[in-house]
């Protein structure tokens, strides 16, 4: 197939854009920094950590995607509720939210992946726009839109942050198999 000038040009437009809305989606990538940890400690640090509040083993085993302590990576499919403050739209704000979380390890430092807030009214928390053009509604509801929008991209960011904190914690203290006594 032979492209003319006019294809490749759109094409190559049409490919800066896609990229460019990619850059502002919501995420995190911290590296938290523990010195004279191994990185098989800090492995089993963060698998306790994120496995402590599981009920069962089928909880475990929807949420766990990878876990490789060799290749020292974990990578989840996590929720959280999510809602609105007030009490207008409460039917399409308060939805469970998706993202992806991702650790990797090393000696004496781990690398935190927080992404892909996904909403099902919403869609992808991004910054890129002020509001998602294909979900809002029409006439005099453009104006709760936009107000609830930025309030649940507040909000995610304030919750990628809380993760980030809690994970830093955990990490930094010795299991009960490690401690002295």
């Amino acid at each position: 197939m032979k492209l003319n000038q006019t294809t490749t040009l759109i094409l190559l437009l049409f490919l800066n854009t896609a990229i460019y809305s990619q850059q502002d989606i919501m995420q995190i990538d911290s590296i938290i920094n523990i010195e004279n940890t191994t990185k098989e400690t800090l492995f089993d640090r963060v698998n306790e950590h994120l496995t402590k509040q599981l009920k069962n083993l089928k909880q475990e085993e929807y949420l766990f995607k990878n876990r490789d302590k060799e290749k020292g990576i974990i990578t989840l499919k996590r929720k959280y509720k999510y809602l609105i403050d007030g009490s207008i739209g409460k039917r399409y704000t308060d939805k469970v939210i998706e993202y992806d979380y991702t650790v990797l390890f090393k000696n004496n430092k781990i690398r935190v992946v927080i992404e892909n807030f996904k909403h099902p009214y919403y869609g992808i928390a991004t910054k890129d726009k002020n509001y998602p053009i294909e979900t809002k509604p029409k006439g005099h509801m453009k104006k709760w839109y936009y107000k609830t929008y930025n309030e649940y991209l507040n909000k995610v960011e304030v919750y990628k942050y809380a993760l980030i904190k809690d994970i830093k914690e955990a990490v930094s203290k010795k299991s009960k198999i490690e401690e002295d006594w």
